[in-house]
């Protein structure tokens, strides 16, 4: 056994162990040497062989200049940390001024993106294998890192309490501090079950056993693999434009949580895993109480059921209570039809839904386009969509006569409330709807 085998024994957690050996691998591939040859060198030098090495390390940064800037400072801090660990220590002043004046910051290159519920349906719909849809499922109802979950055992789960919920380990999170209990929805709920039926006495195409202690009994790349093979069938690929890399990948489910999940901040930080936050929520000292709020906002982060959530309520009350307001002004509900219908029109809203034929076929058989919006789920648009739909109706407003009504700036509102005007709606883009 090699000098890097017997350090990479020294790491438990899996993906870590993976990072690493890539990692100086690629490095023994730059220098073009065999590391241990190339350690014993540099040990031999004890006046120089820091600054040979620091040197090398270098240069295997610019090698990497071609990678996200995490992805390469992460490759550059494995190795660093290997020779460390071997008496090969760069002097901190050294590491610091360069980190300073080189490193770029460690943060993704790639405008990546939550995805909408619409678009995690599709993707979890044209998920062909049960473990991964069970997978994506857990992950977009707990937050929790795919690091995390894979190591998840089978004494780990707790689908008898009300919601269910997974215990993640110490061992099993980054920095092994995270501790914690995480939550499911009924839908992940159900299709972990699912799963956990479905792979009884299978094998996977290697001939090693899905029926293990781990529950989700493969890497990183196979998850990867998965998503990326259900976005192609299911047409959700939108990609960046800089890095061609895809918006949506695994650690969007982090970021849908986070967006969704309605909890209150320190409690969605706690259960996310962010440490700063685990002492400050109860979620460690009253999973029960957390668990209790979770259910409460439940429907947010259930992206197969069609049930309204909050979001859902929210807007609907809100063009409820606009259209009302039209109304009451003197605009017929003939002319509030027509904004929608061009709304429908104008910013292509059904290409955005699954829903879309149905739809389609209610504005076929009704004159009413009104009708037709009942049929959307206003929590599944594009918050610009929505945006558009208050414009349409408000722009409605601006047609009435000076006397009666008239759409605003927001920063106006205070000059035309001292000169008589009164105040009736406002929306998100700074209009304002005033009436004399």
């Amino acid at each position: 056994m090699g000098i890097k085998e017997e350090w990479l024994e020294n790491f438990s957690n899996e993906s870590t162990v993976k990072n690493y050996e890539i990692a100086i691998r690629h490095f023994e591939e730059f220098i073009d040497d065999n590391l241990d040859d190339y350690l014993q060198k540099l040990r031999n030098d004890e006046a120089d062989g820091w600054k040979r090495f620091w040197e090398d390390l270098k240069d295997y940064w610019k090698s990497l200049s071609y990678l996200a800037p995490i992805t390469q400072n992460n490759k550059v801090s494995a190795v660093k940390l290997f020779f460390e660990e071997h008496s090969i220590k760069i002097p901190e002043s050294e590491w610091s001024k360069f980190r300073r004046r080189k490193m770029k910051p460690s943060r993704p290159i790639t405008d990546d993106k939550a995805g909408s519920r619409e678009e995690w349906r599709k993707i979890i719909n044209n998920t062909v294998n049960p473990a991964g849809k069970a997978l994506f499922l857990v992950l977009l109802s707990t937050g929790a890192r795919i690091g995390e979950m894979l190591q998840v055992k089978t004494d780990d789960l707790d689908l008898d309490s009300e919601p269910a919920r997974i215990h993640l380990r110490a061992e099993y999170t980054k920095k092994g501090i995270s501790d914690r209990y995480v939550f499911l929805t009924n839908e992940a709920k159900e299709h972990l079950l699912n799963y956990l039926e479905w792979r009884r006495g299978r094998k996977k195409r290697n001939g090693e056993p899905y029926d293990t202690e781990r529950i989700f009994p493969f890497t990183r790349p196979n998850a990867t693999k998965i998503l990326k093979n259900a976005q192609e069938k299911a047409g959700v690929e939108e990609k960046d434009n800089k890095t061609g890399r895809r918006r949506i990948h695994i650690h969007s489910t982090r970021k849908f949580f986070r967006s969704n999940c309605g909890l209150e901040d320190a409690l969605t930080h706690s259960i996310m895993g962010h440490r700063e936050y685990l002492d400050r929520s109860y979620l460690r000292v009253n999973p029960d109480r957390a668990g209790k709020e979770f259910a409460k906002n439940m429907e947010n982060l259930q992206v197969l059921e069609v049930g309204k959530t909050s979001e859902t309520r929210l807007r609907e009350t809100e063009i409820s209570m606009l259209k009302a307001s039209l109304i009451a002004t003197g605009v017929s509900e003939g002319k509030i039809d027509e904004a929608i219908d061009k709304w429908i029109d104008t910013y292509e809203v059904l290409s955005e839904l699954d829903s879309a034929d149905e739809v389609k076929a209610e504005l076929l058989k009704s004159s009413k386009p009104s009708k037709a919006l009942e049929s959307i789920d206003l929590g599944m648009l594009s918050l610009d969509a929505f945006q558009n739909l208050k414009e349409e109706l408000l722009n409605l407003a601006s047609e009435k006569s000076e006397s009666r009504q008239k759409v605003i700036e927001e920063d106006k509102l205070e000059e035309h409330l001292n000169k008589g005007w009164k105040y009736v709606d406002q929306n998100n883009n700074g209009k304002v709807i005033v009436e004399k």
